[in-house]
Protein backbone atom coordinates (compact mmCIF):
# COMPACT_ATOMS: atom_id res chain seq x y z
CA UNK A 1 0.00 0.00 0.00
CA UNK A 2 2.41 2.25 0.50
CA UNK A 3 4.18 2.13 -2.72
CA UNK A 4 0.87 2.72 -4.10
CA UNK A 5 0.83 5.96 -2.80
CA UNK A 6 4.21 6.68 -3.20
CA UNK A 7 3.46 6.28 -6.86
CA UNK A 8 0.80 8.39 -6.74
CA UNK A 9 2.91 10.86 -5.29
CA UNK A 10 5.21 10.61 -7.90
CA UNK A 11 3.01 10.50 -10.71
CA UNK A 12 1.67 13.77 -9.30
CA UNK A 13 4.66 15.24 -9.29
CA UNK A 14 5.95 14.11 -12.76
CA UNK A 15 2.60 15.79 -14.05
CA UNK A 16 2.16 18.92 -12.75
CA UNK A 17 5.16 20.61 -11.75
CA UNK A 18 8.91 20.93 -12.97
CA UNK A 19 11.82 18.84 -12.32
CA UNK A 20 15.40 20.18 -11.11
CA UNK A 21 18.25 17.92 -11.98
CA UNK A 22 22.00 17.66 -11.19
CA UNK A 23 24.50 19.94 -12.25
CA UNK A 24 25.19 20.12 -16.09
CA UNK A 25 28.05 20.82 -16.63
CA UNK A 26 28.89 19.48 -13.32
CA UNK A 27 30.26 23.03 -11.74
CA UNK A 28 26.81 24.49 -11.57
CA UNK A 29 22.71 23.67 -10.93
CA UNK A 30 20.41 23.62 -13.95
CA UNK A 31 17.15 23.33 -14.50
CA UNK A 32 15.39 20.91 -16.84
CA UNK A 33 11.86 22.23 -17.51
CA UNK A 34 9.52 19.81 -18.44
CA UNK A 35 5.93 20.28 -20.06
CA UNK A 36 3.35 17.94 -20.49
CA UNK A 37 1.15 19.64 -23.06
CA UNK A 38 1.39 21.56 -26.35
CA UNK A 39 3.59 24.65 -25.82
CA UNK A 40 2.63 27.74 -27.93
CA UNK A 41 5.38 30.11 -28.47
CA UNK A 42 4.63 33.74 -30.19
CA UNK A 43 7.01 36.64 -31.63
CA UNK A 44 8.82 38.12 -28.83
CA UNK A 45 9.04 35.18 -26.53
CA UNK A 46 12.46 34.14 -24.63
CA UNK A 47 12.98 30.73 -23.55
CA UNK A 48 15.85 29.57 -21.24
CA UNK A 49 17.00 32.62 -20.05
CA UNK A 50 16.44 33.85 -16.45
CA UNK A 51 13.59 36.31 -17.20
CA UNK A 52 12.16 37.92 -20.04
CA UNK A 53 13.79 40.85 -19.41
CA UNK A 54 17.52 39.41 -18.58
CA UNK A 55 20.29 38.10 -21.28
CA UNK A 56 21.52 35.91 -19.04
CA UNK A 57 21.24 32.10 -20.32
CA UNK A 58 20.37 29.21 -18.09
CA UNK A 59 22.49 26.73 -17.57
CA UNK A 60 20.88 23.64 -18.71
CA UNK A 61 18.62 22.08 -21.23
CA UNK A 62 14.78 22.63 -21.82
CA UNK A 63 12.62 19.62 -22.75
CA UNK A 64 8.89 20.75 -23.26
CA UNK A 65 7.72 16.99 -23.62
CA UNK A 66 5.15 17.80 -25.20
CA UNK A 67 6.73 19.78 -28.00
CA UNK A 68 5.92 23.01 -29.04
CA UNK A 69 4.60 24.94 -32.17
CA UNK A 70 5.91 28.98 -33.08
CA UNK A 71 2.82 30.77 -33.91
CA UNK A 72 2.12 34.32 -35.50
CA UNK A 73 0.36 36.60 -33.08
CA UNK A 74 0.07 40.09 -34.44
CA UNK A 75 3.12 40.50 -36.48
CA UNK A 76 6.48 38.80 -37.61
CA UNK A 77 8.98 38.43 -35.11
CA UNK A 78 11.34 35.66 -33.58
CA UNK A 79 10.73 33.67 -30.51
CA UNK A 80 14.64 33.41 -29.03
CA UNK A 81 16.33 30.18 -27.28
CA UNK A 82 19.05 31.11 -25.03
CA UNK A 83 19.11 27.18 -24.10
CA UNK A 84 19.98 23.43 -25.46
CA UNK A 85 16.42 22.80 -26.30
CA UNK A 86 15.85 17.85 -26.67
CA UNK A 87 12.47 17.53 -28.53
CA UNK A 88 10.98 14.07 -28.93
CA UNK A 89 7.42 15.11 -29.95
CA UNK A 90 6.22 17.40 -32.88
CA UNK A 91 7.66 21.12 -33.68
CA UNK A 92 5.88 23.76 -35.63
CA UNK A 93 7.65 26.37 -37.31
CA UNK A 94 6.12 29.48 -38.78
CA UNK A 95 7.20 31.33 -41.83
CA UNK A 96 7.14 34.78 -40.38
CA UNK A 97 8.18 34.30 -36.75
CA UNK A 98 11.77 33.30 -37.08
CA UNK A 99 13.17 30.39 -34.33
CA UNK A 100 16.31 31.98 -32.93
CA UNK A 101 19.07 29.73 -31.74
CA UNK A 102 22.25 30.63 -29.39
CA UNK A 103 22.59 26.90 -28.57
CA UNK A 104 21.80 23.45 -30.11
CA UNK A 105 17.91 21.98 -31.03
CA UNK A 106 18.30 18.43 -30.66
CA UNK A 107 16.30 15.97 -31.72
CA UNK A 108 15.51 12.37 -30.17
CA UNK A 109 14.20 9.63 -31.67
CA UNK A 110 10.33 10.39 -32.85
CA UNK A 111 10.39 13.75 -33.31
CA UNK A 112 8.86 15.38 -36.55
CA UNK A 113 7.83 18.22 -38.31
CA UNK A 114 4.29 19.85 -38.27
CA UNK A 115 4.38 23.20 -40.22
CA UNK A 116 7.19 25.09 -42.24
CA UNK A 117 9.24 28.41 -40.74
CA UNK A 118 12.03 29.70 -40.17
CA UNK A 119 15.23 28.88 -38.38
CA UNK A 120 17.64 31.31 -37.59
CA UNK A 121 21.73 30.07 -36.42
CA UNK A 122 23.44 32.66 -34.02
CA UNK A 123 25.72 29.70 -32.82
CA UNK A 124 23.20 26.95 -32.12
CA UNK A 125 23.10 23.87 -34.79
CA UNK A 126 20.51 20.57 -35.18
CA UNK A 127 21.84 17.65 -33.53
CA UNK A 128 19.71 14.23 -33.99
CA UNK A 129 20.01 11.24 -31.63
CA UNK A 130 17.18 9.51 -33.39
CA UNK A 131 15.43 9.63 -36.61
CA UNK A 132 13.73 13.26 -37.80
CA UNK A 133 10.81 13.37 -40.14
CA UNK A 134 10.21 16.41 -42.29
CA UNK A 135 7.25 15.18 -43.29
CA UNK A 136 5.91 17.39 -46.29
CA UNK A 137 7.11 20.70 -44.81
CA UNK A 138 10.15 22.99 -45.19
CA UNK A 139 12.98 24.50 -42.85
CA UNK A 140 14.01 27.36 -43.95
CA UNK A 141 17.73 28.29 -42.65
CA UNK A 142 18.38 32.40 -42.55
CA UNK A 143 22.13 34.33 -41.70
CA UNK A 144 24.97 32.01 -40.63
CA UNK A 145 25.86 28.67 -40.99
CA UNK A 146 23.67 25.94 -39.96
CA UNK A 147 25.50 23.20 -38.54
CA UNK A 148 23.59 19.46 -38.33
CA UNK A 149 24.85 17.09 -36.90
CA UNK A 150 23.47 13.58 -37.28
CA UNK A 151 25.59 11.18 -35.14
CA UNK A 152 24.66 8.36 -37.70
CA UNK A 153 20.60 9.13 -37.74
CA UNK A 154 17.91 9.33 -40.79
CA UNK A 155 16.40 13.37 -42.16
CA UNK A 156 13.55 11.64 -43.66
CA UNK A 157 13.16 13.48 -46.96
CA UNK A 158 10.96 11.14 -48.25
CA UNK A 159 7.38 12.96 -48.22
CA UNK A 160 8.86 15.98 -49.76
CA UNK A 161 10.50 18.19 -46.85
CA UNK A 162 13.41 20.40 -47.79
CA UNK A 163 16.31 22.65 -46.70
CA UNK A 164 16.58 25.92 -48.15
CA UNK A 165 19.12 27.90 -47.01
CA UNK A 166 18.52 31.52 -47.54
CA UNK A 167 21.07 34.59 -47.73
CA UNK A 168 24.68 34.21 -47.11
CA UNK A 169 26.05 30.76 -45.01
CA UNK A 170 26.60 26.96 -45.53
CA UNK A 171 24.75 24.55 -44.30
CA UNK A 172 27.07 21.44 -42.70
CA UNK A 173 25.91 18.04 -42.91
CA UNK A 174 27.90 15.19 -40.79
CA UNK A 175 27.23 11.87 -39.61
CA UNK A 176 23.53 12.04 -41.74
CA UNK A 177 21.28 9.19 -43.56
CA UNK A 178 19.40 12.07 -45.80
CA UNK A 179 16.62 9.72 -46.94
CA UNK A 180 14.47 9.81 -49.80
CA UNK A 181 16.09 13.18 -51.58
CA UNK A 182 14.18 14.75 -54.36
CA UNK A 183 14.81 17.09 -57.18
CA UNK A 184 14.12 20.20 -54.67
CA UNK A 185 15.50 18.68 -51.14
CA UNK A 186 18.15 20.83 -50.84
CA UNK A 187 17.77 24.54 -51.93
CA UNK A 188 20.52 27.43 -51.84
CA UNK A 189 19.21 31.23 -52.80
CA UNK A 190 22.75 31.79 -53.01
CA UNK A 191 24.25 29.66 -55.61
CA UNK A 192 27.88 30.36 -54.91
CA UNK A 193 27.32 28.76 -51.03
CA UNK A 194 28.59 25.97 -49.99
CA UNK A 195 26.81 22.35 -48.33
CA UNK A 196 29.47 20.59 -46.95
CA UNK A 197 28.95 16.49 -46.52
CA UNK A 198 30.95 14.91 -44.20
CA UNK A 199 30.36 11.15 -43.32
CA UNK A 200 27.11 11.01 -45.30
CA UNK A 201 24.94 9.00 -46.91
CA UNK A 202 22.78 10.00 -49.67
CA UNK A 203 19.39 8.25 -50.88
CA UNK A 204 18.01 9.22 -53.93
CA UNK A 205 14.21 8.87 -54.78
CA UNK A 206 14.64 11.33 -57.91
CA UNK A 207 16.91 12.96 -59.64
CA UNK A 208 18.89 15.66 -57.85
CA UNK A 209 20.78 18.66 -58.90
CA UNK A 210 23.17 20.55 -56.87
CA UNK A 211 22.68 23.98 -58.12
CA UNK A 212 25.69 24.91 -55.37
CA UNK A 213 28.86 24.29 -54.41
CA UNK A 214 29.79 21.26 -52.95
CA UNK A 215 32.22 20.47 -50.21
CA UNK A 216 32.93 16.59 -49.59
CA UNK A 217 34.59 15.73 -46.88
CA UNK A 218 34.94 12.61 -45.74
CA UNK A 219 33.15 9.50 -46.90
CA UNK A 220 30.15 10.27 -48.78
CA UNK A 221 27.70 7.50 -50.56
CA UNK A 222 25.58 8.18 -53.07
CA UNK A 223 23.15 5.73 -53.87
CA UNK A 224 19.91 5.28 -55.85
CA UNK A 225 19.04 4.41 -59.53
CA UNK A 226 18.54 8.51 -59.93
CA UNK A 227 20.85 11.31 -61.37
CA UNK A 228 23.12 12.83 -59.01
CA UNK A 229 23.77 16.52 -61.06
CA UNK A 230 26.91 18.57 -59.76
CA UNK A 231 25.91 21.94 -61.49
CA UNK A 232 28.42 23.96 -59.73
CA UNK A 233 31.89 23.06 -57.76
CA UNK A 234 32.92 19.43 -56.50
CA UNK A 235 35.14 19.95 -53.98
CA UNK A 236 37.10 16.81 -52.46
CA UNK A 237 39.31 17.78 -49.53
CA UNK A 238 42.44 16.08 -48.34
CA UNK A 239 40.84 12.54 -46.90
CA UNK A 240 37.75 12.37 -48.53
CA UNK A 241 35.93 10.09 -50.41
CA UNK A 242 32.82 10.69 -52.99
CA UNK A 243 31.22 7.18 -53.32
CA UNK A 244 28.46 7.07 -56.09
CA UNK A 245 27.33 3.59 -55.94
CA UNK A 246 25.88 0.91 -58.61
CA UNK A 247 22.78 2.08 -60.42
CA UNK A 248 23.34 5.56 -59.30
CA UNK A 249 24.02 8.46 -62.10
CA UNK A 250 26.53 10.96 -61.78
CA UNK A 251 26.25 13.60 -64.28
CA UNK A 252 28.21 17.11 -64.59
CA UNK A 253 26.04 20.19 -65.62
CA UNK A 254 26.79 23.75 -66.57
CA UNK A 255 28.72 25.32 -65.39
CA UNK A 256 30.45 22.64 -63.30
CA UNK A 257 34.10 22.02 -62.64
CA UNK A 258 36.37 19.88 -60.04
CA UNK A 259 38.76 22.69 -58.95
CA UNK A 260 42.14 21.68 -58.17
CA UNK A 261 42.05 23.50 -55.07
CA UNK A 262 39.74 25.43 -52.12
CA UNK A 263 41.04 28.22 -50.22
CA UNK A 264 44.42 27.59 -51.52
CA UNK A 265 44.27 23.92 -50.17
CA UNK A 266 44.54 21.10 -52.09
CA UNK A 267 41.11 18.90 -53.35
CA UNK A 268 43.34 15.68 -53.63
CA UNK A 269 40.26 13.54 -52.46
CA UNK A 270 39.29 10.37 -53.91
CA UNK A 271 36.03 9.75 -56.26
CA UNK A 272 35.04 6.48 -56.87
CA UNK A 273 32.92 5.12 -59.19
CA UNK A 274 31.62 1.85 -57.94
CA UNK A 275 29.14 0.38 -60.92
CA UNK A 276 27.27 3.73 -61.68
CA UNK A 277 27.17 5.43 -65.43
CA UNK A 278 28.83 8.80 -65.50
CA UNK A 279 27.22 11.31 -68.02
CA UNK A 280 29.39 14.14 -69.51
CA UNK A 281 27.56 15.59 -72.03
CA UNK A 282 24.63 17.38 -70.65
CA UNK A 283 24.94 21.09 -70.84
CA UNK A 284 28.54 21.11 -70.16
CA UNK A 285 30.57 23.56 -72.01
CA UNK A 286 29.46 25.09 -75.12
CA UNK A 287 29.44 24.56 -78.84
CA UNK A 288 32.93 25.99 -79.19
CA UNK A 289 34.38 24.31 -76.35
CA UNK A 290 33.57 20.43 -77.36
CA UNK A 291 36.34 19.38 -75.82
CA UNK A 292 35.21 19.80 -72.37
CA UNK A 293 34.03 17.34 -70.28
CA UNK A 294 35.12 15.80 -67.46
CA UNK A 295 38.39 17.01 -65.77
CA UNK A 296 40.60 16.11 -62.41
CA UNK A 297 43.63 17.42 -62.02
CA UNK A 298 44.46 16.40 -58.21
CA UNK A 299 42.89 13.16 -56.34
CA UNK A 300 42.36 10.00 -57.62
CA UNK A 301 39.86 8.22 -59.38
CA UNK A 302 38.78 4.29 -58.39
CA UNK A 303 37.08 2.39 -60.78
CA UNK A 304 34.67 -0.58 -59.64
CA UNK A 305 32.46 -2.99 -61.83
CA UNK A 306 31.06 -1.73 -64.76
CA UNK A 307 30.88 1.50 -65.29
CA UNK A 308 29.61 3.13 -68.38
CA UNK A 309 30.93 6.99 -69.61
CA UNK A 310 28.39 8.71 -72.09
CA UNK A 311 28.96 12.23 -73.73
CA UNK A 312 25.98 11.91 -75.46
CA UNK A 313 27.50 11.81 -79.07
CA UNK A 314 28.96 15.57 -78.26
CA UNK A 315 32.93 14.76 -78.18
CA UNK A 316 33.44 14.87 -74.49
CA UNK A 317 36.58 14.19 -73.02
CA UNK A 318 36.66 12.37 -69.60
CA UNK A 319 40.55 13.17 -68.43
CA UNK A 320 42.56 12.59 -65.17
CA UNK A 321 45.45 14.53 -65.02
CA UNK A 322 49.12 13.80 -64.74
CA UNK A 323 48.90 14.97 -61.37
CA UNK A 324 46.36 12.26 -60.29
CA UNK A 325 46.09 8.54 -59.57
CA UNK A 326 43.60 6.10 -61.49
CA UNK A 327 43.08 2.77 -60.11
CA UNK A 328 41.24 -0.16 -61.50
CA UNK A 329 39.72 -2.24 -58.88
CA UNK A 330 39.42 -6.30 -59.69
CA UNK A 331 37.20 -6.76 -62.22
CA UNK A 332 36.31 -3.15 -63.03
CA UNK A 333 35.53 -2.82 -66.46
CA UNK A 334 34.90 1.02 -68.10
CA UNK A 335 32.68 1.49 -71.05
CA UNK A 336 33.01 4.22 -73.37
CA UNK A 337 29.78 5.12 -74.73
CA UNK A 338 28.84 8.03 -77.72
CA UNK A 339 32.21 9.54 -79.32
CA UNK A 340 33.44 9.63 -75.11
CA UNK A 341 37.35 9.95 -75.04
CA UNK A 342 39.33 8.81 -72.40
CA UNK A 343 42.26 10.03 -70.87
CA UNK A 344 44.31 8.77 -68.17
CA UNK A 345 47.61 10.54 -67.13
CA UNK A 346 49.63 10.18 -64.01
CA UNK A 347 49.76 6.78 -62.44
CA UNK A 348 46.82 3.93 -62.64
CA UNK A 349 46.32 0.14 -61.50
Amino acid sequence: MKKFFLFLFLLFVYRFYSLHCVAYPNTVDYAVEMTFTQQILNEGDKVGFSSSADSKTVYGILWPAGGFDVQKNSSAGEVIFGCPVFIDKVIGLDEEVYLNLSEDLMFANGAFLSGSGVINSQGGGIVLSGSFDLQSYTITFTAYTIRISGCGNVIDFSKGGKFIKARNGDIQIESCYLKGIQENSILFDNHNENLYLRNTVLQLDNDFAANFNLIIDGDVLITGTHIFCVNRELNLLSGSRLILDVGTTFSMGYPASVPSDISSVKNTGVIHFNGCNIEIGDNYGTAADINNGFYLKEGKVVFQNEVHIDDDDKRKFFQIADTADTYFLAGARVILDGTTTLSLGGSYL
